[in-house]
């Protein structure tokens, strides 16, 4: 019997090669927690450097992050899908835990510091993420809700929704704390129609690159802690207002300040460009 040879043309073969070439890869971002370039735990912080006098000591660090988007090297955007890893990630939010419940801390034992997930790229130049959790999720009952969501200790029953971002330090013999979610909220759990704070910071990182041996986002607390409270009176306890000296620090920091840059990330090749500032 003859053997019938067909012939592809090349459009064809290219579209082989490339299908078979973008199968998604594998990506971790690893995240660290800095003071002055210093490694940040729960067992070693450092000394205040606008106070030499006052130590610093870590009680609580975990935010949440969703809309997480790679840049591939032809500059286009794509979702970085991520691992459904119980407790830390469903496929589209994660959970970041700094304390481990030791020494000073008081939190949950397991530690998160990194996001998983596939990417349609092999390599990519930048990233760009949303601190907070989205709002159709945002409003649930943590108590029936599904990992990363089902954290009790970081939802704020009073205002319907979860706590983006829960900071919390000593410094000196002063307890400071930064708790950020979204604030004036009408209507209760589950029946949320609104918002009228959401205070979600969108971060974009450029010059952030799986080919420099993936260095981790840096989150950087040298602009939160530093910041010299002039009135010692002054509250230092920030639930989501913008009513006092420590709380407009923090969500200047944080990057929810439509007229200035966020300070809390950076790739530590390039600083943070914040960008769609209060979704």
């Amino acid at each position: 019997m003859p053997t019938t040879i067909t012939r592809l043309s090349t459009p064809i073969i290219a579209a082989i090669v490339l299908s078979a070439c973008s199968k998604p890869s594998p990506v971790t971002i690893p995240f660290t927690l800095t003071y002055h370039d210093q490694p940040v735990t729960c067992s070693k912080f450092g000394t205040s450097s606008t106070n030499t006098d006052n130590t610093i000591k870590l009680k609580d660090f975990r935010l949440y992050l969703h809309q997480i988007e790679l840049q591939d090297t032809s500059g286009d955007w794509s979702a970085l899908t991520l691992d459904s890893t119980s407790p830390w990630q469903n496929n589209n939010t994660a959970l970041l835990d700094f304390e481990n419940n030791d020494a000073d801390c008081q939190g949950t034992p397991g530690t998160n510091t990194a996001l998983t997930g596939t990417f349609s790229s092999e390599n990519f130049q930048a990233i760009r993420f949303v601190v907070g959790v989205p709002f159709e999720l945002n409003h649930q009952n943590p108590l029936i809700a599904s990992a990363p969501l089902n954290e009790s200790s970081m939802h704020w029953h009073w205002q319907g929704g979860y706590k983006f971002v829960r900071a919390e330090f000593i410094v000196g013999e002063q307890s400071r704390r930064l708790h950020i979610g979204s604030t004036q909220c009408k209507g209760e759990i589950n029946a949320i129609s609104h918002c009228e704070k959401p205070n979600r910071a969108q971060v974009e990182l450029a010059n952030y690159s799986n080919i420099n041996n993936n260095a981790p986002v840096n989150i950087a607390l040298d602009k939160l802690l530093d910041f010299n409270l002039a009135d010692s009176k002054s509250k230092l306890t920030c639930m989501g207002h913008s009513d006092n000296p420590w709380c407009l620090n923090g969500l200047d920091w944080i990057g929810l300040n439509d007229s200035k840059p966020q300070m809390a990330f950076s790739t530590g090749i390039s600083a943070g460009i914040k960008v769609n500032k209060n979704q």
